[in-house]
């Protein structure tokens, strides 16, 4: 947070003060529920599920809404709960905006509705769907490790304000991990610019260039000297920008036009409709 205060004098040149506070309406309460650790990655999955199944079971007049890190979890789940006789749905990518926001809505019922909201993480960003109580079904998608940062946000979405006194969370975690994600509730790692990963930023020069801020290497480099990423870690100068822009280039995104760059059809698929050039 300190680093965005900085970063907004840095710009536009007012005195900048950062108020924080770890204050929250309604407070967390989190429960670590660790699973054994198995080499069998469906005995796994499993146990991970039952955890799951059994918490809901244990709290039969509260809501629930379960985040899980893969569709076949997720079908999985509410295949279980309604076998149980719970009313459940799974929200994920598939579903329509009607149906989305049809489940949604049954789910913001104060009184009957839906019981059991199971879903990816397209409920974690950008909608405020709060529930008394949240479970995240593991730390893991397929092999890898979901960012702690999308963990914190499925947590935070516990706790009703004006509705709910708290909100509890219930993290499925392997054996032996509790204390490790008790310091990362704590201490979560602090966010850094991508900007100056090459793919990223050339995702983003391209844009650049097509409305004009961007025009040869040089403005290239004073563009970018106003980013987080670049106050975050300067080590971006004439030198990398000429190679960046020679990579757009090479790729045919790009026409030096000797003074300046335009964009080529390539460039302008990226440029106006998001896809990473290295993907066009």
């Amino acid at each position: 947070v300190d680093q965005i205060g900085i970063w907004l004098k840095s710009l536009n040149g007012k005195e900048t003060k950062v108020i924080f506070s770890t204050w929250r309406p309604v407070q967390l309460q989190m429960h670590y529920v660790e699973y054994p650790i198995s080499m069998n990655y469906k005995q796994t999955q499993f146990a991970k599920k039952n955890v799951a199944i059994d918490m809901v079971k244990s709290k039969p007049e509260e809501k629930f809404l379960i985040f899980c890190h893969d569709k076949n979890t997720g079908h999985s789940l509410v295949k279980q709960l309604k076998d149980d006789g719970i009313n459940s749905l799974f929200h994920n990518a598939d579903l329509d905006l009607s149906e989305r926001l049809e489940t949604e809505s049954s789910f913001e019922q104060r009184q009957g509705g839906l019981r059991v909201l199971v879903s990816t993480s397209t409920l974690a960003w950008g909608r405020n769907l709060p529930a008394r109580n949240v479970i995240i079904v593991g730390i893991h998608r397929g092999l890898e490790e979901v960012d702690e940062l999308d963990i914190i946000q499925m947590a935070g979405r516990a706790g009703r304000y004006g509705i709910d006194p708290e909100g509890h969370v219930y993290l499925i975690i392997p054996q032996g991990t509790t204390a490790t994600w008790e310091e990362t509730f704590k201490n979560p790692r602090p966010v850094i610019s991508i900007l100056n990963n090459h793919n990223v930023l050339a995702f983003h020069v391209l844009a650049e260039i097509q409305n004009r801020v961007v025009t040869d290497p040089q403005s290239l480099v004073q563009w970018y000297s106003r980013s987080l990423a670049y106050m975050q870690e300067k080590k971006f100068d004439l030198t990398d920008a000429k190679a960046l822009l020679d990579d757009l280039e090479k790729m045919e995104m790009l026409i030096n036009q000797g003074n300046y760059y335009t964009l080529t059809g390539l460039g302008k698929v990226s440029g106006w409709l998001y896809y990473s050039p290295y993907d066009v």
